[in-house]
């Protein structure tokens, strides 16, 4: 069948005219709202895709309009990529220049905005999953889980000093992230000295300027025994390694947290401070301490702005717990425990400490979070025989 004559065809409109009409008259009833008032116009983006698409439909018949120069050259003037205003704003603004029944103006200037109002929308998205321009401390970060947590801090664009007690580990490790473009700077520090504690916060404050968005109070160590065996420097080794520290540093901490006007700390504690583990009886007190603390700090310094959470892994797949890993019966008995059947790798940690420094994680503040494969929620499970 030959086609019809281009007169003679059929015109499909973009939009059925009382859709187009009912979105019209909402445009024209906020174009005549007082400015300031707090009414938003209700337009989906579908919705604004369907006028373009009308206004494209129009333009093609008639290509010599011209009726939006000036309110095309003020649009100029206020798009920046700093600004976060909202699709109801930008409409607000022009059509606020036109007349009620200039519609193939309010089209084409949707038309010319429709890319710059996406870009400002995809910004402010990005900018919920970004640590872009931020500025973060891990203590312990040249190895294991530390070193992890700084890989994965950097890739979504913070920049970081690490402190670590070892010099050999930390060079190697800041020669790495050099090669792959992360900003990340490094100090030697032992945390368990009071006056080194100090002398690092000074050098950080001195690095950003007075402010720090994000702390990570990662340092920890272990020594398993049966509670009977342990002596007074084992405890005395716990508690000046895993909680004072952490302790000592949120303090040195807040004033640069406060004064970046969005502080994050992050306690790295673990499952032993939540559930009863064997031979870790000290080590247990610690991160249950820590644990108490992620609370009393969220609610004591939310006024501050700053947030605080802890990350409880279970056994992380790390050259500090491979002995215990290489152990059969403790591997059984773990992996038994633990339903989804393996230790915790690294980056699972490091993305939920991430994770909870991002903006997009702004409303959790005082929480212990387990990365542990279901360790901590498991209970008695009987299956008699068939």
């Amino acid at each position: 069948m030959a086609d019809k004559p281009a007169q003679e065809q059929e015109q499909k409109p973009a939009m059925e005219p009382a859709v187009l009409d009912d979105i019209i008259r909402r445009l024209v009833e906020f174009r005549n709202t007082r400015p300031g008032s707090g009414k938003q116009v209700h337009l989906s983006e579908g919705e604004i895709r369907q006028l373009c698409a009308v206004s494209k439909e129009i333009f093609l018949q008639q290509p010599n309009l011209l009726e939006l120069e000036a309110p095309i050259k003020i649009c100029g003037q206020i798009l920046s990529p700093s600004a976060h205003k909202s699709v109801s704003f930008f409409i607000f603004r022009f059509t606020y220049y036109l007349e009620k029944e200039n519609l193939l103006a309010l089209c084409k200037l949707l038309i010319h905005l429709w890319p710059s109002l996406a870009t400002h929308r995809q910004t402010k998205m990005d900018k919920r999953w970004s640590l872009q321009g931020m500025t973060a401390l891990v203590t312990g970060g040249a190895s294991g889980v530390g070193y992890a947590i700084v890989e994965e801090l950097a890739s979504f664009g913070a920049r970081i000093h690490v402190c670590d007690i070892s010099e050999t580990f930390l060079n190697q490790s800041l020669s790495e992230w050099e090669k792959k473009g992360f900003l990340v700077s490094g100090s030697i520090c032992d945390v368990t000295s009071r006056p080194q504690r100090e002398t690092l916060i000074q050098k950080v404050s001195a690095l950003f300027d007075g402010k720090l968005n994000i702390l990570v109070n990662n340092v920890g160590v272990l020594r398993g025994k049966p509670t009977t065996e342990y002596v007074a420097e084992d405890f005395t080794f716990h508690i000046s390694t895993n909680l004072e520290p952490a302790f000592h540093f949120s303090q040195l901490s807040h004033p640069l947290l406060k004064a970046s006007g969005y502080g994050s700390i992050i306690f790295i504690s673990s499952v032993a401070g939540i559930v009863s583990v064997d031979c870790g009886s000290i080590y247990g007190l610690t991160k249950g301490a820590l644990n108490q603390l992620t609370r009393n700090l969220a609610c004591e310094w939310a006024k501050d702005g700053i947030r605080s959470n802890a990350v409880s892994p279970n056994v992380i797949r790390t050259p500090l717990s491979q002995t215990y890993l290489d152990n059969v019966r403790y591997k059984e008995g773990l992996f038994n425990r633990t339903p989804l059947g393996r230790a915790a790798e690294p980056n699972d940690v490091a993305s939920l400490v991430v994770f909870l420094c991002l903006p997009a994680a702004s409303y959790i503040t005082g929480q212990t979070i387990c990365v542990d494969g279901g360790f901590t929620v498991n209970g008695f499970s009987y299956q008699p025989n068939a």
